[in-house]
């Protein structure tokens, strides 16, 4: 039998020793290994990342992702991305591209005109339209620092506007832009109305800046002007009747108010009409946008079948930006049944952009109530067609159309009669037509272009405490 030989004393240090190294050594080789593994590791998502951004930067760069890039502010953000169709546009339809917002304080031209292009941009993003590429230069210096405030205005206007501010004049060939010194021709008097919407904007941007105190009394259209600094070296003074003022200066002097006043006169406004339509079974709805006669002819392919019912609710003409209620109800209070579309167009673009709430309360208590926000952008007087819900008695949707109200004369729309809805009739100015007294406020309400018999909303109100009346 074979047996080990017992370790002497003088070896088991010896071992020890050897032990000991081993295990050392065997911790370090681990170690490294483990550092190696690390680095490694690092490097590899260091490389994905880096290859991650460039194919990021890429379709960023391509040219189908070109409309979708924003270079302007955050002050969109809160806009939902729309759905549908980038589309492009020539350099001769800037004259009718509208923006959403443009706005600065003290600042100089060169940096009046970024701001001016991100809004372009931010334009072109939420309209689905593909942004020209557009070169701004500045022929001489300016060292005046000017103020603005832009809301739904055309691009064209308030490049002739921020221009205008600054001592200059605008000239255009073709996508290049360029702004020159105004040639100052001789003093000269003139009479020149102010809109009462252009001294409302002027005073609350003097309250928003907090440069003027709401508790002050209200100024008068010759101090708003010098706030601004929409006037020169003009001599202004306030004549009769109201609401005009007379100005002695040159054309230097009145630049700015001049364009100013010629921008608040293109304030558009829009007709947008919704319908509902009900069927005891699902619709194949139309890909994208229709004209008018395709939506129509749609509409007579889908009532061919039984049960599938179009209810129509009252059109509504309303300013941008502002927000209008249509509705066909019976009931008190909270406890109605019908529907209700609340709605806030704007152009935008060569769009027009729609966010609508619909609700619908069946009077059939074996169907569930319907709620449906959406934002719709088209083309003027095209149509789109959106699923809104569905229950046990089938499904619903609504066809909404929009479409441009001419500034010039009255274009007449077709009205549905509304019923149950008792709102109060609002007064007419006298000596003012396209003008109404507020039946709540008693102010002056601009309703030109209105409709008569349109319930409109009392913009005198907060969207919460909503009022609404109807136009003589």
């Amino acid at each position: 039998m074979h047996s080990e030989k017992p370790i002497s004393s003088k070896e088991k240090p010896l071992r020890r020793a050897w032990t000991a190294r081993i295990c050392a050594a065997s911790f370090l080789i681990t170690v490294g290994l483990l550092l190696f593994w690390i680095r490694d590791h690092q490097k590899r998502a260091t490389e994905n990342s880096a290859a991650t951004q460039t194919r990021m930067t890429q379709s960023a760069d391509h040219a189908s992702d070109a409309p979708l890039r924003r270079t302007g502010s955050a002050r969109a953000t809160s806009r939902a991305m729309p759905e549908g169709i980038v589309t492009t546009h020539e350099p001769e339809q800037l004259k009718d591209f509208f923006l959403i917002e443009c706005s600065g304080h003290n600042v100089s031209i060169h940096k009046a005109l970024k701001l001016l292009d991100e809004a372009y941009h931010d334009a072109c993003f939420f309209s689905l339209e593909k942004p020209l590429e557009i070169k701004y230069s500045v022929e001489g210096e300016s060292d005046k620092l000017i103020s603005f405030s832009i809301k739904g205005k055309k691009w064209t206007s308030a490049l002739e506007y921020i221009a205008a501010l600054a001592g200059m004049e605008v000239k255009h060939e073709g996508l290049i832009v360029r702004l020159v010194p105004i040639e100052v021709e001789d003093r000269k008097k003139s009479v020149v109305k102010i809109p009462e919407s252009i001294s409302e904007t002027l005073l609350q941007e003097l309250i928003d800046r907090g440069d003027w105190d709401t508790q002050a009394e209200k100024p008068d259209n010759a101090t708003l002007l010098r706030l601004h600094g929409l006037v020169g070296n003009a001599k202004i003074t306030d004549s009769v009747p109201s609401g005009f003022i007379m100005i002695k200066g040159t054309n230097l002097d009145t630049a700015a108010l001049t364009a100013l006043v010629r921008m608040e006169e293109e304030q558009p406004k829009m007709y947008v009409h919704s319908q509902i339509i009900t069927s005891p079974s699902a619709l194949e709805l139309p890909q994208g946008t229709l004209t008018q006669e395709a939506a129509l002819q749609w509409v007579q392919d889908i009532m061919q079948p039984n049960g599938t019912q179009l209810i129509s609710a009252p059109g509504a003409t309303t300013a941008s930006g502002k927000t209008s209620v249509n509705e066909i109800k019976e009931g008190e209070g909270n406890d109605w049944t019908g529907m209700q579309i609340t709605s806030t167009t704007q152009p935008i673009g060569l769009k027009l952009s729609s966010e609508i709430l619909t609700e619908i309360r069946p009077v059939d208590q074996t169907r569930e109530n319907q709620q449906s926000e959406e934002r719709f952008v088209m083309y003027d007087g095209d149509t789109q067609i959106r699923a809104i819900g569905h229950d046990s008695g089938g499904y619903y949707y609504q066809m909404t159309s929009l479409k441009n109200v001419p500034q010039m004369g009255r274009e007449e729309f077709a009205r549905e009669t509304v019923g149950q809805i008792e709102q109060p009739v609002a007064n007419s100015v006298p000596g003012k037509p396209g003008f109404v007294f507020s039946p709540y406020t008693n102010q002056i309400i601009d309703v030109i272009d209105i409709p008569q018999g349109t319930l409109v909303a009392d913009p005198n109100f907060p969207a919460q405490e909503k009022k609404f009346f109807r136009v003589p």
